[in-house]
């Protein structure tokens, strides 16, 4: 599990303290009359979750100090910047505009050795057919219609400096209050920036970096892949990323089952994947909270389901109680108990039924006994030997077998809700103080009934018992 989030690469610009908000000197300007545009930062805390800020820029080309208020949720600090990105909303009867955008810095951030801010638009591959300034698109067989970047380099002592193509305003909306909040949902008003780290992948490869993970058994045999292999993520028939395959789980905890193919990733891996490639942050579904202690757990639970908005919460101490309550298992469960009980009663009846049988028919035996001169205590003695050897050697392979017979029946009888065998398998753990326990109590049964037997069976009709041989 250590090796998920080994060797991050740098892939943001760190923010000093802890901020509530992300001052960013930048100045956009437009030649031709444009619709609103925004500026988006994306942030991304210690644990690598991502949350973006929008504000509004005027495109005058006046640099400002422009603040992007961070989300009211917790954050893990420190957190960094991870991506920029410029939205012109495109308005009808407006010409195509073309954007300049510089960004001075970033307030308690500075750039990483070695990284840049680079264009990770996605959907367009280099300016041909944007239209931009200067330059010719002959040869292009069709023009480009959403936004893009025509150029981007690092001017000195600044961080960005870009030249884009705003989206076609036909595919836009009438100048007016609804231009205001008008968003295409595809992501054709906005490109985006991203840091390069040293080494990493271009934009004109498709290719995104390598994210290390742990797969469930199903994921490998659904791919046919093998520990140690890498399997590329597709969309389409576009590139992503990688993931490397580190390590199996037979199961994944709190996954959709083992039947699905499942991968574990870091979090800050699959980010720093996603932002090299202008992907969006992953969407929060559900979350995996692993308390120190069982006070813990309870706390947080507690804590999860008193908000509606954290939504529904599962935890291993309310699903062994749901497990527990279940009327099939509880039912199961009190026959074993049911068992538990009866065996020594039937045990003892056994033996008993086995010492009357056995003197019954060594009645004849035991007169000629007594005629030699064997005293009624010494035939007691005899018989109480006999059987407590009997009783002994019962008691202790009957206890061997039990366990035996528990560990190979009940994992065959213990099944889920879907009536498959339980997962994880269940482990072998004796109960050895019940186990001595039943144990001690069928010999304490079984010797009381030898002892009592033995004096009662030594008794014998001599008279009765040798005239009856004679007359046999």
């Amino acid at each position: 599990m250590g090796q998920l989030g080994a060797a991050v690469p740098v892939h943001g610009m760190v923010l000093e303290g802890r901020p509530s908000a992300v001052e960013v000197q930048v100045s956009v300007a437009s030649v031709e009359r444009t619709g609103p545009v925004w500026l988006q930062v994306q942030v991304e805390d210690a644990s690598g979750l991502v949350s973006t800020a929008w504000a509004r820029l005027t495109p005058d080309g006046v640099s400002r100090a422009v603040s992007l208020p961070l989300g009211s949720g917790a954050l893990h600090y420190p957190v960094q910047v991870t991506g920029l990105s410029l939205r012109s909303t495109p308005v009808r009867d407006f010409r195509r505009p073309t954007l300049t955008l510089a960004v001075s810095g970033i307030t308690g951030a500075a750039l990483p050795e070695g990284v840049r801010w680079t264009d990770v638009t996605r959907g367009v591959a280099g300016a041909t057919g944007l239209g931009c300034p200067g330059r010719s698109d002959t040869g292009q067989s069709s023009k480009v219609l959403r936004a893009g970047v025509c150029e981007v380099s690092q001017p000195a002592g600044g961080l960005l400096s870009a030249v884009v193509r705003g989206v076609d305003p036909g595919i836009g909306v009438p100048d007016g209050p609804e231009a205001e909040s008008f968003v295409l949902s595809s992501g054709a008003d906005t490109v985006s920036f991203a840091l390069l780290p040293p080494g990493g992948v271009q934009k004109a490869a498709g290719k995104g970096g390598v994210v290390p993970a742990v797969v469930n058994a199903a994921f490998l045999r659904e791919t046919g892949y093998g520990v140690g292999q890498e399997v590329r993520v597709m969309s389409g028939e576009e590139d992503r990323f990688g993931l490397r395959i580190v390590g199996e789980l037979a199961d994944l905890p709190g996954g959709a089952g083992r039947d699905e193919p499942q991968a574990l990733v870091d979090v800050r891996a699959l980010s720093a994947a996603r932002a090299v490639l202008g992907l969006g942050p992953v969407a929060d579904e559900a979350w995996l909270l692993a308390a120190a202690s069982k006070d813990g757990a309870v706390l947080a639970e507690r804590a999860v389901a008193a908000d509606p908005r954290l939504g529904r919460v599962k935890s291993a101490r309310a699903a062994a109680a749901a497990l527990a309550g279940d009327p099939f298992r509880s039912g199961r469960r009190s026959a074993l108990v049911l068992s538990l009980v009866l065996s020594p009663v039937f045990a003892v009846a056994g033996f008993t039924v086995h010492a009357v049988g056995s003197a019954r028919s060594r009645r004849r035996e035991f007169a000629v006994l007594r005629a030699l001169g064997v005293r009624r205590r010494q035939l007691a003695g005899v018989l109480r030997l006999e059987q407590s050897v009997v009783v002994g050697f019962a008691v202790l392979l009957g206890g061997v077998l039990g366990i035996v017979l528990a560990a190979v029946v009940l994992p065959l009888i213990m099944v889920d809700g879907g009536g498959r065998a339980v997962f994880p398998s269940l482990e072998l753990t004796v109960g050895w103080g019940w186990t001595a326990a039943v144990v001690l109590a069928t010999g304490l049964g079984a010797g009381s009934v030898v002892l009592v037997l033995s004096r009662m069976l030594a008794r014998v009709d001599l008279a009765r018992e040798l005239r009856a041989g004679e007359s046999g």
